[in-house]
């Protein structure tokens, strides 16, 4: 019998996934800190909060998945998937909305290349 020689999928190559979570950010005090450089892969599917998060590729070949924030989704619906982005975390900032009142929101700064 000849022995089989295991390897990862090529859809998990690299080093796997990596989770970018805003308030873990804040915690951290990365502000003003780019974050992530890769190409916007698209939308998560939902997660426990009914949130679509956002999905990013390296260079390395490792998939990010960015938790989903109000500033990221108005910038991120505005390029389109397959768009190489470089994300830096510029904190929370104080929004007036017309439900809530003012409210402290993540906010993102999204370049692309």
């Amino acid at each position: 019998m000849t022995e089989r020689v295991y390897k990862k999928p090529a859809a998990l190559e690299g080093n796997g996934v990596t989770f970018i979570n805003p308030s873990k950010l804040l915690a951290e005090g990365r502000i003003g800190e780019i974050v992530l450089q890769g190409q916007y892969i698209g939308k998560a599917p939902e997660n426990q909060f009914g949130k679509e998060d956002f999905r990013f590729k390296t260079d390395a070949g490792d998939e990010v998945i960015v938790n989903s924030c109000g500033s990221l989704e108005f910038q991120l619906d505005k390029i389109g998937v397959g768009e190489f982005c470089q994300l830096t975390y510029k904190g929370k900032k104080k929004v007036e909305t017309k439900k809530r009142g003012t409210v402290e929101m993540h906010d993102f700064e999204v370049l692309v290349a």
